[in-house]
Formats: C-alpha cells, structure tokens, sequence
C-alpha cells in the first residue's frame, strides 16, 4: 500500500501527484494563462453575479465566446470573465446588448490597429 502523496516508486509527488518541476511548471503555466477555459456557467454566473441565462444570452449575441468542452459546456477564461464585468458595466450604465458586442468590436479592432502600428514602427 503507497502512502498518501507518493508515487508507486515512493518519491514524494505532492499533494496532487505532480512528481517534477516540468510538470509543475506545465500547472503553473495552465493556471496563469488568461485564455485557459476553467470555469462553468455555474461558476461565472455565481463570480459576476449574473443568471445563467444571461450568460447564455450573451454568448448567442457573440458579446463573449466561451471555449466548448468535449461534452459541448461552455468553459470560461479569465479573459472571458473580465469581458463579461465589463459588458455589465456598460449594460449598468444603459447600453444595449448590441451596443455592448459593438463597444467591444471597436476595442479589439484598436488592439489590432495598435498592434499593426507596433509592427510598422519596428520594420522603420
């Protein structure tokens, strides 16, 4: 019988198995990635302080656009869950869905514009 916390060879893995730096590291990098689809519905809806519905609404709208599971769940980034604080606050104050999805367009077509400017300037 293997005690708690150690693999079959009986070096000490942690609490969760993770048995090498490497591994640790690949957690690491999983955990700290903006874009990595962690959550449920349930979970945001409780974290913004939304129904499920409208999370669901939203994502019909294309306002944001959470990762789909193997099992077709929609999982939600910490990116997505920003997204979604802010496309309440705009809502909070008086903005449509369709004006929400249109204020986000505009931004990431900055972000993109400043990119190309970024990469234009170093070419020079």
């Amino acid at each position: 019988m293997r005690a708690a916390g150690t693999t079959r060879g009986g070096d000490r893995a942690g609490a969760f198995g993770v048995s090498d730096g490497a591994e640790m590291a690949e957690l690491d990098a999983v955990l700290d990635d903006e874009q990595a689809p962690m959550f449920s519905v349930g979970q945001v809806s409780e974290l913004v302080g939304v129904q499920p519905g409208f999370l669901r609404r939203l994502d019909s709208m294309g306002v944001v656009s959470p990762t789909r599971s193997g099992g077709d769940h929609r999982r939600y980034s910490r990116a997505d869950i920003r997204r979604l604080l802010d496309a309440r606050a705009l809502m909070r104050d008086g903005v449509s869905v369709a004006g929400v999805r249109h204020v986000f367009e505009l931004k990431d077509r900055v972000v993109e514009l400043e990119e190309a400017l970024r990469t234009a300037r170093k070419r020079r």
